[in-house]
């Protein structure tokens, strides 16, 4: 069976657009919807328990038809937390949006406590996500804090 594919993006989730249908039509020309991802956008729509940390450049966001001030909204009133980085960042100069988790990263950063303390990196949630947006971490130096990290965004090289 041959299908032709029509994407239309809807908005979806508190307005957002965090969903987007695609329609396909087969040869019956009978319709049918079903739901895509926006691949991008997942990396902060997907924050929770299982990933408690993620972050987008704004341009990204914005590429992908989102107004950055609304979407801070929206997650903080989810229960979730971010942090904005306004373009001119010393270390990201588009800006960036970080959006986490707070009780499950601070599960996360209990658990780890001995790496925090032993890279003298905070154990406070809203301090490490400060810290990891203003350092790079050198993944062949300091192993355990960069897989840490890692986890943190749900990175499948290290779950």
């Amino acid at each position: 069976m041959r299908w032709s594919h029509i994407a239309l993006y809807a908005a979806a989730t508190a307005g957002l657009g965090l969903l987007a249908l695609q329609l396909e039509q087969n040869e019956s020309e009978t319709l049918y919807a079903r739901p895509v991802c926006m691949p991008a956008m997942w990396h902060l729509f997907e924050v929770g328990p299982q990933k408690p940390l993620g972050y987008l450049d704004l341009g990204t966001i914005e590429e992908n038809g989102y107004d950055v001030a609304e979407l801070v909204e929206h997650f903080e009133d989810s229960g979730k937390r971010t942090l904005l980085l306004e373009p001119e960042n010393r270390r990201f100069p588009w800006g960036a949006l970080y959006v986490y988790d707070p009780e499950a990263l601070q599960a996360l950063l209990d658990t780890h406590a001995d790496i925090l303390r032993a890279e003298g990196w905070p154990e406070d949630a809203d301090a490490f996500v400060a810290l990891v947006s203003e350092e790079s971490v050198n993944g062949h130096e300091r192993k355990a804090l960069y897989r840490l990290i890692g986890v943190a965004f749900n990175d499948q090289r290290f779950v």
